[in-house]
């Protein structure tokens, strides 16, 4: 997989019985978007979330959003193993730098989740007040309405959603 096809797609591997499989998933994609490989070669397609069952009794079942892989998982007899990123993609990547960086991957990955819970806290405030606002909402709350404790200037507002968006990369690219 190239750089550039992780902007539509992404794909995960695991050694099973002698062979090696891969779950290719194809992101903005309506209908089928998942293709099961075994040692290379497409032996069955299907669409999300979907289990396919493997030749030996093992299933592997795999649930997906818009960003990527939610769950990824090899279920045997013996438990169930998470498949890992394929090489070549930005999730293989990310895991990579932090296998060699666990300091700041830690740092990083609780960052990005408390960046991520103030980004939801923020929006839903906002929905909040624009409910309250509305003169029939007001007057079934005998006059009250909510407003907002801080207002962010526009430059604000901008560099506060790159970074929301920035930790919910990187928390896709970690399958969370």
């Amino acid at each position: 997989m190239g750089r550039w096809s992780g902007f539509t797609s992404t794909a995960a591997e695991i050694d099973h019985a002698g062979h090696r499989y891969r779950v290719e998933l194809r992101l903005f994609t309506m209908g089928t978007n998942l293709s099961l490989l075994r040692d290379g070669e497409v032996i069955e397609r299907a669409s999300t979330p979907a289990g396919f069952d493997l030749e030996d009794g093992a299933t592997i079942e795999v649930a997906a959003t818009e960003h990527g892989f939610r769950r990824a998982v090899l279920r045997t007899g013996a438990g169930t193993t998470r498949l890992q990123p394929a090489a070549g993609t930005w999730e293989a990547t990310r895991l990579h730098w932090g296998r060699r960086h666990p300091v700041a991957n830690r740092l990083i990955a609780v960052g990005a989740g408390f960046v991520v819970v103030a980004g939801l806290l923020f929006a839903l405030l906002q929905l909040l007040q624009v409910i309250t606002s509305a003169d029939v909402v007001r007057d079934l709350l005998g006059g009250w309405s909510f407003t907002m404790p801080v207002v962010l200037s526009p430059v604000a507002l901008v560099v506060f959603g790159l970074a929301v968006g920035a930790a919910a990369l990187d928390t896709a690219l970690r399958m969370r």
